[in-house]
């Protein structure tokens, strides 16, 4: 079984997103090497949100982009990682 959890978003069109414990894990790890290669850029994570976001460099990053189909084991979801 896969451990999901409930991620409460009022602002969004749909307040309620599901969240896996690979979604966290994947960007806590994103995070860290992030962090390690580029100590002076910002980070903002979908699952986390921001660290800091007034710098000329922020990485942006959705750890598994599609969820739902992740969770389905459908083989149609990504990790999106911007800067």
């Amino acid at each position: 079984p896969m451990d999901i959890v409930s991620k409460i978003e009022p602002d969004r069109p749909i307040g309620e997103s599901l969240v896996t414990i690979a979604d966290q894990n994947c960007e806590k790890a994103l995070h860290s090497l992030t962090e390690t290669n580029y100590p002076s850029h910002d980070i903002y994570g979908e699952e986390f949100g921001s660290v800091r976001v007034y710098d000329d460099f922020v990485w942006v990053l959705d750890p598994i982009d599609g969820t739902k189909l992740f969770i389905t084991g459908k083989p149609v979801f990504g990790t999106l990682i911007a800067l």
